[in-house]
């Protein structure tokens, strides 16, 4: 039995109104590839989420607040600094100094059928295994030409000496254990290309060798917010030098690691309101950074820093951030958009009436 699926006139007006284009067949196409590949490499992870419960939805109130944090990257700061024993290199991620890093001792390369895969390098921590491999020349024809077709999806992994196996973590591998020297790249079969369409079960033989002493580690200034705190919502940030008291309230942003690239700075920290018993508050955007004088901050969020180092745990929530410093005035203020939710009347119900009409239906 069909069900009808017919909008009323009032939805198509809507969909009318937006003029929204039509969307091209090879973009979906390309979209819904690259949806599937991100969902077979990245671990799903728990997101906590806020619910209302049906009979709070019209009675809670609503307060626009902006949780603003500030930060003083230059002579006067606001945070006391401390060098430890993290290092950032750019692609990788944030890593451990204390432990020797390792690399790949030269690129690996196949080629087969006209397929070429080569492993370009490789960096080894104490927590993990970064490999970085591209592939060239699989033919269009390889791939599914229709969305209810999915092609390969088995994994990439690392294959020790001993026949262990080191699979994905993240974007990355697990660790390989210090000593072992030898690997074996494995790639049961090139990512959503259908079966018997390109060449199966590549195997790349690789081995590490200690990282050059010349090799890019940017040191990583883990930060020790001071007692500054999160300004008012409307308050006015003020220089260290007006000598004027401002009123503060707990922080709810902070900044914990800060790293100096080439061009400018990334900034790793977390944000975690600080409520009232009572009240709910929920983050409505992305950050904004602003500069001394007014203007805007451009930023990225680097996918090689994960945001679960900041907050995880303390219950807060992670963010970085990636700009180039040239043109700024410091000190750079952070704000995240926000409201806070409280139920005014914990004994206020909500109810509606409806007519069912002569003949009503279950």
């Amino acid at each position: 039995m069909e069900k009808s699926n017919n909008s009323t006139q009032f939805e198509e007006d809507i969909r009318q109104s937006f003029g929204v284009p039509k969307i091209r067949s090879e973009f979906v196409a390309q979209l819904h590839g690259e949806l599937i590949k991100r969902a077979v490499e990245k671990t799903p992870k728990t997101i906590p989420s806020f619910r209302l419960r049906p009979a709070w939805i019209i009675v809670f109130a609503v307060l626009s607040v902006m949780i603003v944090a500030t930060l003083v990257i230059g002579p006067q700061r606001v945070f006391a600094a401390v060098r430890g024993l993290l290092g950032y290199i750019p692609d990788v991620g944030i890593v451990d100094n204390s432990v020797p890093i390792r690399v790949l001792a030269e690129p690996v390369g196949v080629t087969r059928d006209g397929i070429t895969l080569t492993v370009t390098s490789a960096t080894l921590t104490v927590d993990r295994t970064h490999i970085d491999y591209r592939i060239f020349g699989v033919p269009g024809s390889a791939y599914p030409d229709r969305e209810d077709v999915m092609g390969c999806t088995q994994s990439e992994y690392l294959r020790l000496p001993d026949g262990t196996q080191l699979t994905r973590m993240d974007n990355d591998f697990q660790p390989v254990p210090a000593g072992v020297n030898n690997a074996v790249f494995v790639v049961p079969c090139i990512f959503n290309t259908l079966p018997g369409t390109v060449p199966e079960n590549w195997e790349l033989p690789l081995s590490f060798v200690p990282a050059p002493p010349d090799l890019a580690v940017m040191p990583v200034i883990e930060l020790s917010p001071s007692p500054q705190a999160s300004l008012l919502p409307d308050a006015t940030a003020l220089p260290e030098s007006a000598g004027t008291s401002t009123a503060l309230v707990d922080s709810a942003v902070t900044v914990n690691k800060v790293i100096e690239t080439e061009d400018g700075y990334i900034l790793v920290g977390q944000v975690q309101p600080q409520s009232k018993s009572g009240e709910t508050t929920q983050i409505t955007g992305d950050l904004e950074i602003r500069d001394a004088s007014g203007k805007v901050v451009s930023y990225t969020h680097p996918a090689d820093v994960s945001q679960e180092i900041a907050g995880a745990s303390t219950g807060g929530t992670g963010w970085a951030v990636q700009f180039k410093a040239a043109g700024l005035v410091y000190p750079l203020t952070i704000r995240f958009p926000g409201v806070y939710l409280f139920q005014p009347d914990p004994s206020a119900t909500a109810g509606f009436t409806f007519d069912a009409g002569p003949n009503p239906q279950p």
